[in-house]
């Protein structure tokens, strides 16, 4: 996130025009990632094959870290927003506790992304022990870790030296602190997800590209002990599109910002986590139709 800078008194100064834009943006954003993400766990519950598979519980759990993210934008960033002062003080301890939830939630949904990364490799790479490595026990036990050090890190957000706050006339979230070092807590949760995502999806292709050469040298063989099942096939390829959506949105992050510090410059940022929360369950829809 980005550290908070000395903002001029134009910065302030409240835009009714652009407020109501980013407003109208947010909102269509928030309502729909919602619906979307309840489409997906609705149908995860109700389909009897797939609601006693691992791989989607860890689907299931990724769609309820987006639709308490979106709820938050929803309640807390929308209506700031909106109505800035009168709905809420930069300063304000609401505010501080407003983006704790988010980032307990955020944190968590990264960490499961690399979890589904892992599940995904065993999954293709060594078949034969994938049962056993992600058994329903062992899912569980990783969500929950997860969700504990999503919790864990987000924590120091609650501290004076840490507090984190969204800036309602600058459509961005910040520290209060300028030169805390929280922010690498945020680089490092996130880097080393993405690294785990890279190696494990990267393995994924060098597998199938062999695999299919193999098909084409040896026709005689039976493509399906050769080549994954369609199943994890479209899992891998599903899930490899929403990791590329939060690479996009984490690297944009970190540099956008460093070229202006222009509010529509933290507009776009800030808008990547919108459309991250929603990208996701309109991948799973277009690929569990």
């Amino acid at each position: 996130m980005d550290n908070m800078t000395k903002e001029s008194e134009a910065d302030l100064k409240s835009d009714t025009f652009g407020d109501s834009l980013v407003v109208t943006i947010w909102a269509i954003a928030s309502i729909y990632g919602i619906v979307t993400n309840l489409m997906v766990l609705l149908a995860i519950t109700r389909h009897r094959a797939i609601r006693h598979s691992a791989s989607y519980w860890i689907m299931a759990s990724l769609a309820v870290c987006d639709i308490v993210m979106l709820f938050v934008c929803l309640l807390h960033v929308i209506p700031a927003t909106l109505w800035h002062q009168k709905f809420m003080e930069i300063a304000n301890f609401r505010n501080i506790i407003g983006m704790f939830i988010y980032n307990v939630f955020w944190y968590s949904g990264v960490v499961q992304l690399a979890a589904m990364a892992i599940n995904r490799f065993v999954s293709i790479i060594y078949p034969m022990t994938y049962k056993r490595v992600f058994s329903k026990q062992n899912t569980v036990l990783v969500l929950a870790f997860c969700y504990l050090l999503g919790l864990g890190v987000s924590i120091p957000a609650l501290l004076p030296c840490c507090y984190t706050i969204y800036h309602h006339y600058l459509y961005v979230t910040m520290y209060v602190t300028e030169d805390t070092m929280y922010f690498l807590v945020d680089v490092v949760v996130n880097s080393l997800s993405l690294l785990t995502m890279s190696i494990c999806y990267g393995a994924i292709l060098i597998k199938v590209r062999r695999s299919h050469q193999t098909t084409r040298q040896y026709m005689t063989a039976t493509p399906r002990r050769i080549q994954p099942s369609n199943r994890e096939m479209r899992l891998f390829v599903q899930f490899f599109f929403v990791s590329l959506v939060f690479l996009i949105t984490f690297v944009t992050w970190q540099w956008l910002p460093r070229i202006s510090v222009s509010k529509w410059i933290y507009f776009v940022c800030t808008s990547l986590f919108f459309l991250n929360n929603c990208m996701n369950p309109t991948v799973y829809i277009i690929f569990n139709s």
